[in-house]
């Protein structure tokens, strides 16, 4: 210090100047979604900038849907990033459950910034882990046809499903009932279930939608019977462990037969049915309680087919004295020898003869009405011995433009197959086929042959599939072998696509002599494109002769007196 002449003294001698970093670095730590398998998920925790000293964080994991330690392990602890060190890193153990559960998550919470003086603070302290389930319930939703209302518990299950009725009376009431069941780990049920129900319209009408007894809330459905569908049909219950170990009935629609509603009698084919009534869910869901994840089957439905009543000769839906009359014309008379067109139909119970046992079945019938829903009698054997047909494999497609065949055709392959069973046949059987005459026509839907006594129909056109005939069936020469019952087309040759007329004869020949269906072999009841059956056993050759003599007391009746006594 230099003064002149003033007495100057130092009272302070040092000045510390601080230098203000406004620099700061910030924490986050990522969300992240992990699939339920991974085993292990890793979240990443950051800092924004570099710090020139060292820098903790505690970590600790906090449960929410996700809990320790069924979802995942709880982990806690110090992230401890060294000088410069911008990340670290948490793993925490996942847990693979085989239950069925919705997705799940829990936390990660960092806390607790050990900074030695550095400017460090939380822009993200919080992670939120979600753990996506890799299990799926399945429900399934099945479909019954039913002649009554099949009773269930209090909630509306049962332990196992109703017989389905797979034939229907043309002028039958009956139900179509819908259940679900779901096979899940979880004890979460059938929350709703909704689906569209699609019917053939034509023969038969949806008059009333009932649901079962848990599904009170939220029900929906409009029939369309227009349009022969049930659409938007919806319910949701209010329990939580529903369909888990049982099948829940969902709906039934009651069905009955409505004045525009006709199945008629074919006369020129000598059928009354089968008619497919097309009964098909589509759009089907099932929810369950708590939103987990399923995934809807339908069940393998056999379907149902509906026929016409027999009773009813003459289609005006009332057994009547003009069916009666009708009936009287063709009393006594052979229906494989007959030229009327009502002959086979009054024969009710196939015994290739008119007789007193027919008019019994009619009269127990007689007065009757389509629009009083009455119960209609059948003999014990009814649809089963109307049903000489085959039809065709409705899984594959028909041909834009199918081959027909013609009637001389039709006539030379019946020779054909006469001759190929011929040589072991008896004498009865031998009869039968004698005069066995061959009819192409039209047939309905699907139906490739019809047999009745005396006279084998065919489909013009293999009901759209066109005709394969043989010109030579005896070598096989167009098929390759598949098993000891069935030959396989060649894929070049004309067999291939198109539906074997040798076989469809030889099936309805087996009626002729009096076989039933079976499951494999000529006697199979669907028939695919290129495809040739062949005799799975040595043919029953034992046959009750049916008697051709009319019931003498009635023959007198006949004779005597009027039939208007009914």
């Amino acid at each position: 210090m230099q003064t002149t002449s003033t007495d100057v003294i130092l009272i302070d001698d040092q000045a510390e100047v601080t230098i203000i970093d406004d620099d700061q670095s910030l924490f986050s730590i990522n969300d992240l979604t992990v699939d339920e398998t991974a085993g292990t998920v890793t979240l990443k925790v950051s800092l924004s900038r570099p710090v020139y000293s060292t820098v903790n964080v505690d970590y600790t994991t906090v449960d929410q849907s996700a809990e320790n330690p069924t979802d995942y392990h709880s982990q806690a602890g110090t992230l401890t990033f060294s000088l410069g060190q911008q990340s670290r890193y948490v793993t925490i153990p996942i847990i693979d459950s085989s239950n069925v559960e919705i997705d799940e998550t829990f936390l990660v919470n960092l806390t607790n910034i050990q900074s030695n003086g550095a400017n460090v603070i939380f822009a993200d302290e919080q992670a939120e882990v979600t753990i996506l389930d890799d299990e799926v319930a399945t429900a399934e939703v099945d479909l019954r046809v039913v002649n009554s209302p099949t009773g269930t518990q209090l909630d509306g299950a049962t332990a196992a499903l109703p017989d389905n009725q797979d034939w229907i009376s043309e002028w039958a009431t009956y139900w179509v009932e819908i259940w679900v069941n779901v096979n899940t780990d979880s004890n979460q049920g059938v929350f709703a279930t909704e689906l569209d129900l699609n019917y053939q319209t034509e023969y038969s009408s949806a008059v009333e939608i009932e649901f079962g007894a848990s599904f009170t809330q939220n029900q929906t459905g409009v029939i369309n019977d227009a349009t022969g569908t049930i659409e938007g049909l919806s319910a949701e219950t209010n329990a939580a462990e529903l369909g888990i170990d049982s099948y829940l009935l969902f709906a039934r629609i009651k069905f009955q037969p409505l004045a525009e509603d006709q199945v008629e009698l074919d006369l020129e084919g000598k059928s009354i049915g089968p008619y497919d009534m097309g009964f098909n869910i589509t759009s089907q869901q099932v929810s369950l309680v708590g939103d987990i994840p399923v995934a809807t089957n339908l069940a393998d439905f056999t379907g149902a087919n509906i026929w016409a009543n027999p009773y009813d000769l003459n289609d005006d839906d009332a057994i009547n004295f003009r069916d009666l009359m009708i009936f009287a014309s063709v009393y006594r008379s052979i229906p494989s020898e007959s030229t009327s067109d009502y002959s086979w139909f009054a024969d009710y119970n196939q015994s290739d003869l008119v007789d007193f046992r027919d008019l019994t079945l009619f009269a127990s019938n007689y007065s009757k009405q389509k629009l009083n829903h009455t119960t209609i009698n059948y003999p014990q054997n009814y649809p089963d011995i109307w049903n000489q047909t085959v039809l065709a494999d409705a899984q594959y497609e028909p041909q834009m433009e199918a081959n027909p065949v013609t009637q001389t055709a039709a006539q030379t392959v019946l020779k054909s197959v006469v001759e190929h069973v011929g040589p072991g046949l008896n004498s009865s059987e031998t009869e039968k086929l004698e005069n066995l005459d061959i009819q192409v026509v039209d047939l309905a839907e699907n139906t490739l042959g019809r047999a009745v006594p005396g006279t084998i129909y065919i489909d013009i056109n293999a009901a759209g599939y066109g005709w394969f005939v043989d010109a030579t069936p005896g070598d096989h020469n167009e098929f390759s072998y598949s098993s000891e019952l069935t030959l396989l087309a060649l894929p070049q040759s004309e067999a291939a696509k198109q539906i074997d007329l040798w076989s469809v004869i030889l099936h309805e020949i087996g009626h002729i002599l009096g076989h039933e269906h079976e499951d494999e072999g000529a006697m199979q009841e669907t028939l695919s494109p290129g495809v040739r059956k062949l005799l799975s056993r040595e043919w029953n050759r034992d046959f009750n002769s049916q008697s051709k003599a009319a019931d003498s007391f009635f023959s007198t009746v006949l004779d005597e007196a009027e039939l208007i006594l009914f």
